[in-house]
């Protein structure tokens, strides 16, 4: 019983990593799409 709480606890740890994880990529994608954009499009 102990064990599996625990394997639960980790479980959710690394959910939560993984979320973490997902977010900033996202966010890394949209900030990398600003500056190209940014960059391609013309001034003036």
């Amino acid at each position: 019983m102990i064990a599996r709480a625990e394997e639960l606890e980790k479980g959710e740890w690394g959910a939560g990593a993984a979320a973490e994880a997902a977010a900033r990529t996202v966010t890394a994608t949209m900030v990398g799409s600003v500056v190209v954009t940014a960059a391609i499009l013309p001034r003036g």
